[in-house]
């Protein structure tokens, strides 16, 4: 009698476990967050890839300068993060009420906000390129020009993150993260040797 109780008690715990551990099936959470991680660290080797290049062909002084610059697309792009965590959120939302009819404007909204929020960003840091080029202490308004382009490509994209996010497309998010970093560093490279 005590020998069947067991066996039963432990068929239960055995089920509980197999419920449990189908969770992170690989259609589950450590697929998705295996790909994830293994485009963060490609996004990261690019990174690392483009500061190297950069630093190597312009050396300390010019390197100063887009320094500066690409911290300045980072603060003026924080808005897009905004945006992300709002595109992925909404559209998670619909994804699992299964309403896609509701995502074709959700995505038109959300890409007219970024859209319009770039361009103003983008327009005001053009407007104010000699203030902005002095306060960075840049020596070419060109930069300004190319740190204006950049928000307003940085606000664009991250909508597009963040539908990716939302419908659990991490293949689709990691091909996006690794694009970007290998992009970068083609994109400058090819400033840098164009002058």
């Amino acid at each position: 009698m005590l020998g069947c109780a067991a066996v039963v008690a432990f068929r239960r715990l055995l089920s509980r476990w197999q419920r449990r551990v189908r969770r992170f099936t690989p259609e589950g959470l450590v697929r998705n967050n295996a790909i994830l991680f293994g485009a963060s660290l490609g996004a990261g080797l690019f990174g690392y890839i483009y500061h190297f290049a950069i630093g190597r062909l312009l050396g300390p002084a010019a390197y100063s300068v887009v320094a500066s610059a690409v911290a300045a697309v980072y603060l003026l792009t924080l808005p897009a993060l905004i945006i992300q965590l709002i595109s992925a959120r909404f559209t998670s939302v619909s994804a699992a009420h299964r309403d896609h009819r509701a995502l074709r404007p959700l995505v038109r909204l959300l890409t007219m906000v970024s859209l319009g929020l770039g361009l103003l960003t983008a327009l005001l840091v053009w407007l104010g390129g000699s203030t902005v080029a002095r306060f960075l202490q840049l020596p070419d308004l060109r930069v300004v020009a190319v740190v204006a382009l950049s928000t307003l490509i940085g606000m664009l994209v991250s909508t597009n993150r963040g539908l990716l996010q939302g419908l659990r497309r991490f293949g689709a998010l990691s091909i996006n993260l690794v694009l970007d970093g290998g992009t970068r560093v083609v994109v400058a490279v090819g400033l840098v040797f164009a002058g």
